[in-house]
């Protein structure tokens, strides 16, 4: 079906190009991009799609509620991630806030965006058991997403040998690789993994309610923050503000201390401000996409498209 749906997208992009001209063409290749972005992530599945524990992924766009009052919020979550792509070094972002205010919902966005800018995603939600399994964070990271992510076979036998001996999925897809080889410790071996695919491209790891976490997932995180800091890699986590959680408080205090990144704090509403980001008509994200590119598409004769400047320090 990803197939079918590439071949009909890429045949309106054609006819886009043909009928425009110059001009046809510069919108023609925006969509592509658009297209390949949106191909690949729905047949990568993105967990969430498929397990109960991850954060809806790009097959559940169409059912989201729309975002409202959090556009200060979602600006410096995007800023950050602008940064990680540009820069190539990693970042650490915390949606902090009360159950309900929607932190989950301004997650979504930036994994959404993330996927439309070709990132490969990782997602997972923590539940209160979490915090008596160990690593079971790490576990459900490496279920969301990891292993369909480009580069994931190059890393280290030793860390697929890890996943392999607790994920039936892994062990199917590495069974001949692995066999033989000591496993690494699971933090470890997390970050052997996602320093591949990091190769590759951008990353991003999410967590939702991490701070129902365990302590070692915890701290394997903290470690990727450290050891992969000249990567492209976000994390992004949501938490409630006062978690009682040390290494999670732990991680949170890094932030523009000794890794670049941003916290954004999840106010309730108030009336006034519940409108959706995207207009009245709260059409989402993919209508946004569209209404972006046709601005930027050239109007009489092709020129070069131009983006304006963007902080690319820290949010403090």
């Amino acid at each position: 079906r990803a197939g079918e749906r590439r071949a009909s997208l890429h045949g309106v992009v054609a006819d886009t190009a043909r009928r425009g001209g110059a001009a046809g063409a510069w919108a023609s290749a925006e969509l592509e991009r658009l297209v390949e972005a949106g191909v690949r992530g729905r047949a990568w599945g993105h967990a969430a799609d498929r397990a109960p524990d991850g954060v809806a992924g790009a097959g559940a766009e169409s059912r989201r509620a729309p975002l409202i009052g959090r556009a200060r919020a979602l600006q410096a979550l995007l800023e950050t991630w602008g940064t990680v792509r540009a820069r190539g070094r990693c970042a650490l972002a915390v949606i902090a806030g009360d159950p309900g205010v929607g932190k989950t919902r301004v997650l979504e966005e930036v994994l959404g965006r993330a996927r439309l800018d070709g990132a490969s995603v990782a997602s997972s939600s923590a539940v209160p058991g979490d915090r008596a399994r160990p690593y079971a964070g790490v576990l459900a990271l490496a279920r969301g997403g990891l292993l369909e992510a480009p580069g994931v076979a190059a890393a280290a036998p030793a860390a697929l040998a890890t996943l392999a001996a607790e994920l039936p999925e892994w062990a199917e897809r590495f069974a001949g690789q692995v066999r033989g080889v000591e496993p690494h410790a699971p933090g470890r071996a997390l970050g052997d993994v996602v320093r591949a695919v990091a190769e590759e491209g951008p990353v991003v790891l999410a967590v939702d309610d991490a701070h129902l976490l365990d302590a070692p997932s915890l701290e394997a995180l903290a470690a990727l923050t450290r050891d992969l800091a000249a990567r492209p890699l976000l994390v992004v986590l949501t938490a409630e503000r006062h978690s009682g959680t040390a290494e999670l408080d732990l991680l949170w205090s890094r932030i523009g201390r000794d890794v670049e990144g941003v916290s954004v704090d999840l106010a309730p509403l108030e009336p006034a401000a519940i409108r959706p980001e995207g207009g009245a008509s709260g059409q989402g994200q993919g209508h946004e996409a569209v209404v972006a590119l046709a601005d930027r598409v050239p109007r009489g004769r092709p020129h070069s498209s131009r983006r304006s400047g963007s902080r690319t320090g820290p949010r403090r």
